[in-house]
């Protein structure tokens, strides 16, 4: 069964605190990893309809305050939806226009996967699987290994206009 979507929050009524850990604990970023970390953070971050307040990357974990921007990705051109795409996938990326079928065939949208690429582009949970995973590849890249940097759990508190409104342990995928 899967599991259910995260909630979001919008800007304008508070943020989400999103803390992820190294897998083990073990202490993987030093000063050079950190700096690719941020570079990577902030190229997301344009990339993506979320705002970041602040961050914090440690050696072992780091903290991300964010809030969504839902409402300048319902508003977005198809135009700056293909291009902020294109910044996390390069140039000759294109979105999927359509899902792909348990049979690998590919069922097309009717608006030609636009309103995917807002609902992904415009998603808290999708910026953080995306920059995890991203994280996992360039590390594995540079130290010739397979295996994942993070926790598979998130730790996500929401916070309402200065107040802690829930706290939880989230799964990631």
């Amino acid at each position: 069964m899967p599991r259910k979507p995260r909630e979001s929050i919008s800007a304008e009524y508070g943020s989400m605190h999103i803390i992820s850990r190294t897998a083990g604990n073990a202490v993987w970023f030093d000063n050079r990893e950190k700096e690719y970390i941020k570079n990577l953070l902030l190229r997301f971050a344009q990339s993506f309809y979320v705002h970041i307040h602040s961050y914090c990357i440690m050696s072992n974990h780091f903290h991300i305050l964010l809030s969504d921007r839902t409402n300048d990705a319902k508003l977005a051109t198809p135009e700056e939806l293909l291009t902020r795409y294109q910044k996390i996938y390069g140039k000759n990326s294109f979105p999927p226009e359509g899902s792909i079928n348990k049979d690998g065939s590919m069922t097309p949208d009717e608006d030609g996967g636009i309103q995917r690429l807002r609902n992904r582009l415009g998603s808290i949970s999708r910026f953080v699987q995306e920059f995890k995973q991203s994280c996992t590849r360039w590390y594995n890249k540079q130290y010739d290994r397979k295996a994942t940097c993070g926790e598979t759990d998130l730790k996500a508190s929401q916070w309402t206009r200065g107040k802690l409104a829930s706290s939880a342990a989230l799964t990631s995928t």
